[in-house]
């Protein structure tokens, strides 16, 4: 009322008209207060402090709020300003990064909850729940502060996390940090920690005199510890709001029991080494004639003779086609393929992808070729049928040593693991035991195990799903190499055994792998292009991807010398139609053998959100090898325990369903 008095009124009460003069100094004076610090905080809410990178489901306040309070929330925009006073918060699988305008970076994790206030002398961070990475600009002070303490730096970069029980976690990376509870202040220095604990009624919050140094198991690889840092990934994912498009999804495609369920409708052929015939039939109208040969004489002799070919051969008098009941056309056919006895073409099936329609006692189709093989059929080699790739793994870890000679340190390795077992088919079982570690701060390595074992009647077999050793240095903050048997896995189906992906499966070999803002690529030069033959088989991959929008795209490449033209080109892609409710995503193109590939799905991080349970319709294709339309729904429980449920259609009469547990354990 004052101002309006002295610039819209005369002082005696008559109404003058508002001259040019006096607009301007209307203009002026909030100006000039709000610099001398006049105007209330209140009112200077809405001035941006930086932009905002989403990663999935964020949402911000529409104007000022408190971390914690009742405000109402709606979906963030990537690269949208962030302004002083404005509500932040990450839902589940979300993350976001807060660039500032004077260099300091903030990055959000999952299930958090902040404010943000800036003034110019001070920028606090209110932090009502969650995880926070922050680095500082030199000179700017800042604090982040919870319920239970205030962590205030300069210059530094530290993680601060806000737990629901009341605790508060400082870890300090760089610099130094001092934490402050109630009148208690206690400094915190590089590759030291300290956690504010919180009891009684009202809480009572307590600090330590000191802080201790930060365990290599929790100590992030830079810092030369072993744990990989979640906010270390984060720049790579910015702008992505698909599941499909990061992580996520590839955790539960190489699970133990998505893995096996492959394993188990595709396994390898038996014998050894590189003389062993392919027995892969490029050709579709040579691939159904073997089916159906097989298919018209083996299925009811298989299920009668104990599924062995020893068996076989006892109830046959010889192991021959002839003594199998093949018509000699079919034998023909056959021979003319390299196919000359019962266990050739049982390795041919495996090898083209068929499913023996032989009923087991738990009626139990799906795994039917694993035991084809022989019982007991125990395969615990490390690596891909053949011992002699090890020694991409030597190599690798050789050039590795050398060239981290100066930096070398063995931190204790995070041991994890797993283990699954189907409800309703108590009969199967798989696990997994990995090794994941460094030799250097650049230098990480995985070693890991995979079983499977199917009991049929008396009798266990025991089956290797194709293993992982590689070793991996970081050569760049973007560019990494590699050596040995790792996972190519780029398309977003994780439960497909009609082989409708290009670069789903696992390799020996060596490459690059290149990241950077939005973009990846794989390349690699391959010892075992065509993992279904034991042995070299050298060929080459390529994959690409690179964010569109708000989703991700990419083209994928292999080369598998003897196998068709050798050449086969895929695109896939993932997209959120709509967005936080619904995801497509996909696969198309052609296969080394001429085969035509098709892979669709659909995603609903809605129900996620609401219910924690991970939803998917998905549709293969392969040419030759039929077609399948799975429903698979998964619960994840306090990230101990998985509880996945799946029905898939294959063809017309071959349906199958499973309710399976999967038990996880990490020393992480």
């Amino acid at each position: 009322m004052l101002i309006y008095c002295g610039f819209g009124e005369g002082c005696s009460g008559t109404r003058n008209r508002p001259t040019s003069f006096h607009r301007a100094a209307l203009t002026l004076v909030p100006f000039l207060l709000l610099c001398l610090g006049v105007v209330p905080a209140s009112a200077r809410q809405g001035r941006e402090v930086g932009k905002l990178r989403t990663v999935r489901q964020v949402l911000v306040t529409h104007g000022s709020t408190m971390a914690g309070a009742t405000a109402d929330f709606f979906p963030a925009r990537d690269m949208q300003g962030v302004e002083a006073g404005q509500g932040l918060r990450t839902l589940k699988r979300a993350q976001a990064e807060v660039d500032f305008r004077d260099g300091s970076v903030l990055r959000v994790n999952e299930r958090s909850d902040l404010v943000i206030e800036d003034t110019p002398g001070l920028r606090n961070i209110h932090l009502g729940g969650g995880v926070v990475w922050v680095h500082v600009a030199k000179g700017v002070p800042t604090q982040v502060e919870t319920p239970s303490a205030t962590a205030v730096a300069r210059g530094t970069v530290f993680t601060v996390e806000y737990r629901a029980d009341g605790t508060t976690v400082l870890v300090v990376l760089e610099g130094t940090v001092e934490i402050a509870v109630g009148g208690k202040t206690v400094s915190v220095a590089a590759g030291q920690m300290i956690t504010v604990a919180t009891g009684g009624t009202p809480p009572a919050y307590t600090v330590p005199d000191a802080p201790v140094a930060i365990p290599p198991t929790l100590l992030p690889v830079p810092y030369g510890g072993g744990a990989d840092a979640w906010w270390a990934d984060l720049p790579n994912n910015l702008g992505i709001a698909v599941t499909t498009g990061t992580s996520v999804l590839l955790d539960l495609r190489t699970s133990t029991l998505g893995e096996s369920l492959q394993e188990l409708t595709q396994a390898p052929p038996p014998g050894g080494g590189s003389t062993v015939p392919s027995f892969f039939l490029s050709d579709p109208v040579q691939r159904q004639l073997l089916f159906h040969a097989a298919q018209s004489t083996i299925s009811a002799d298989v299920q009668n003779s104990g599924l062995t070919p020893t068996a076989y051969a006892a109830l046959h008098g010889s192991e021959t086609l002839t003594a199998a009941g093949f018509t000699a056309a079919q034998i023909t056919t056959l021979q003319t393929l390299g196919i000359n006895n019962v266990g050739d073409a049982v390795a041919a099936l495996s090898v083209n992808g068929a499913n023996l329609t032989v009923s087991l006692p738990t009626g139990r189709e799906a795994y039917v070729l694993s035991q084809i093989h022989g019982l007991p059929n125990r395969d615990y080699r490390l690596l891909d049928q053949n011992d002699s790739s090890l020694a991409f793994v030597g190599v690798g870890a050789a050039l590795a040593l050398l060239t981290d000679a100066k930096q070398l340190h063995f931190p204790m390795p995070t041991l994890s693991g797993e283990a699954f077992g189907f409800l309703n088919d108590p009969e199967v079982v798989g696990q997994r035991a990995r090794i994941d570690g460094y030799i250097s701060q650049r230098t990480h390595y995985i070693l890991e195990g995979n079983i499977i074992q199917v009991v049929t009647g008396k009798v266990r077999t025991s089956s290797k799903a194709d293993s992982v050793f590689v070793v991996e240095q970081a050569v760049s903050d973007r560019l990494t190499v590699f050596a040995g048997r790792r996972r190519f896995y780029e398309g977003p189906i994780f439960q497909d055994d009609v082989l409708s992906q290009l670069v789903a499966d696992r390799y020996t070999g060596a490459g690059v792998t290149y990241r950077a803002a939005g973009v990846k690529f794989d390349g690699a030069y391959l010892y075992d292009a065509n993992p279904s033959v034991r042995g070299a088989q050298h060929g080459s991959l390529g994959s690409a991807s690179t964010k569109v929008g708000l989703g991700v795209f990419g083209l994928n490449y292999l080369h598998v010398p003897g196998v068709g033209d050798g050449n086969g080109v895929t695109f896939h892609g993932s997209y959120p139609v709509v967005p936080a409710t619904l995801e497509l995503y996909g696969e198309a193109g052609r296969g080394p053998d001429k085969a035509n590939l098709q892979s669709y799905g659909a995603y609903f991080p809605g129900i996620y959100q609401k219910t924690d349970v991970d939803f998917f319709v998905e549709y293969g294709r392969h040419e030759g090898l039929g077609h399948a339309l799975s429903f698979i729904a998964n619960r994840s429980i306090k990230k101990a325990l998985d509880l996945r449920a799946y029905v898939s259609f294959h063809g017309h009469a071959d349906t199958r369903a499973g309710l399976a547990a999967i038990v996880k354990f990490s020393t992480r």
